[in-house]
């Protein structure tokens, strides 16, 4: 044996186990990407090729009697690991760029995901156990030939020296990678994965079945893997993108209709209606592409894009708004989502006050009929906290009635409003007291247009003894609602006769509206 055929074998050697312990290094770095510690997938990857190296050493050539089914059973066993390590990999891969979405966007962000969590210790072990088993018996064929033809040292060698290489390499790139980002390591990991277990599961296919790898395949197999390895870069690249971006529609829609919330506060009307449009067509998007659970988000985003059109003095745009956000309700509530009954009477009320505006009353007293009945409903079977919206929906109701005509049932309505305001405020919801003086005055307004003085002359009287109470407390943006019952008990009082007490209150309230 010559010098140079001797450094030839040792050289082949070398290669093919540095070609085939490269993917077991690179499928490590896959398994290891999502979790906490790449220590279990290293220790099963070791104990993979240590047994496959002793007990290649323990048989010798022997093993080449069974090396072909083996490598079958093995290939079979580790695609299916890889391809449920890829499901749970690809999970949280979307679960890492859904987190990386959010932060973006300024949504909370919840605690760090790891496959680890899911799968645990064990199962990373298995994996690099299998991932080392099929590659070392691969590499192992190649060096028993070399060995039948007088090449056993040679082998051992090139086979150390392969190992040793790739074991420095692999340490030395340890701490590089570890520096990527977690997203894209993921992204890389979830790849390498996938595409060995393809690659896999097309070896097993073609030892069962009439199946047959591409003409690449079976000329350069490990080259294959490069455009394979491309293509599902792109696949999962693609259906991560497609898992994030359903995930964060919905967070998305409630961004844009909270951040129009507070350009509604800030006085942004424009920009509170611009976001709340925007949220709309989010949900109708998500709605569209059969996610039906986001209706009632819809429905909400409608509700409050009509108040901020009605802000804005688009009072058509908040009735047509307000419209969609009842119907969709209302299909939901005859569907069975009767936990949708509260938002439905809300949303009738805001409609009707809309309907008032435009002057349409028989339209707007039927809104407030129909939001009157459900909050009654709803209030009888326990839901207490119904009981500020009926006593809101029998104000304006009461204001409609009079604006019709009808003062008998007018007055009812302000009457049953009234109760209900008092009932919140004596058992300690002082912040209904401006809504019970407001409703006190309108009654006292309906007594006095019927012509019951006394009537009227009480419920101002409270009325003015509730303001007065709020201004002395501090509550000075109350003050123009004192001045305007002053001037209605003035009024009532000049048609009484009683000019003097008139002029006194005249003069309060001229005072209080210069403060105002």
């Amino acid at each position: 044996m010559d010098l140079g055929t001797a450094v030839a074998a040792l050289f082949a050697a070398f290669l093919v186990t540095v070609l085939e312990l490269t993917e077991v290094v690179a499928l490590v770095y896959a398994l290891g990407a999502s979790s906490r510690s790449m220590r279990p997938a290293v220790i099963g990857a070791f104990g993979g090729v240590a047994f496959v190296s002793l007990l290649t050493l323990a048989t010798g050539v022997a093993v080449l009697r069974f090396a072909s089914q083996a490598t079958f059973y093995l290939t079979v066993v580790s695609a299916l690991i890889l391809w449920i390590f890829g499901i749970f990999f690809f999970r949280s891969t979307v679960k890492t760029y859904y987190r990386d979405a959010r932060k973006k966007n300024g949504l909370e962000v919840k605690g760090k995901h790891s496959v680890l969590d899911e799968i645990g210790a064990k199962a990373l072990f298995s994996g690099g156990f299998s991932v080392g088993s099929v590659e070392t018996l691969e590499a192992m064929i190649v060096l028993l030939a070399l060995t039948t033809g007088g090449f056993g040292m040679e082998s051992v060698i090139g086979f150390i020296a392969g190992g040793v290489l790739l074991l420095s390499l692999g340490y030395v790139l340890h701490e590089q990678i570890r520096k990527i980002k977690v997203a894209p390591l993921k992204w890389f990991g979830c790849t390498m994965i996938f595409t060995f277990a393809v690659f896999w599961s097309g070896e097993a296919l073609e030892h069962v079945g009439p199946f047959e790898w591409p003409t690449l395949l079976t000329q350069y197999p490990d080259i294959f893997l490069i455009p394979l390895f491309v293509l599902t870069l792109v696949t999962v690249w693609l259906a991560v993108n497609v898992r994030v971006q359903q995930k964060i529609a919905p967070d998305m829609a409630d961004v844009l209709k909270n951040r129009a919330k507070t350009l509604g506060d800030k006085g942004d009307v424009d920009g509170a209606i611009a976001s709340y449009r925007d949220s709309v067509k989010k949900y109708r998007s998500m709605i569209e592409s059969g996610r039906e659970e986001f209706r009632p988000g819809l429905a909400d985003a409608l509700n409050h894009l009509g108040y901020a059109l009605g802000e804005k003095g688009d009072l058509e745009g908040e009735i047509a708004s307000y419209k969609d956000s009842v119907e969709i309700r209302r299909a939901l509530v005859e569907s069975g989502k009767k936990e949708l009954l509260p938002d439905l009477a809300r949303v009738l009320n805001n409609l009707g006050a809309a309907l008032g505006d435009k002057g349409d009353l028989d339209e707007a007293i039927a809104c407030w009929r129909d939001s009157e009945k459900r909050c009654r409903a709803l209030v009888d079977s326990g839901k207490e906290e119904l009981l500020p919206d009926l006593a809101d929906v029998l104000s304006n109701l009461g204001k409609a009635l009079g604006d019709r005509g009808d003062h008998e049932k007018e007055i009812a309505s302000y009457r049953d409003s009234a109760r209900i305001f008092r009932s919140l405020v004596d058992g300690g919801k002082e912040q209904f007291k401006p809504d019970l003086a407001d409703v006190l005055s309108n009654l006292g307004n309906a007594l006095d247009d019927k012509g019951d003085v006394d009537g009227a002359l009480a419920s101002l009287r409270d009325s003015e003894k509730m303001y007065r109470s709020l201004v002395e407390n501090g509550k000075e943006q109350f003050r123009t609602g004192l001045a305007r019952v002053l001037n209605d008990i003035e009024d009532v009082l000049k048609a009484e006769g009683k000019l003097d007490e008139a002029k006194t209150l005249h003069s309060e309230s001229e005072s209080l509206k210069r403060k105002s």
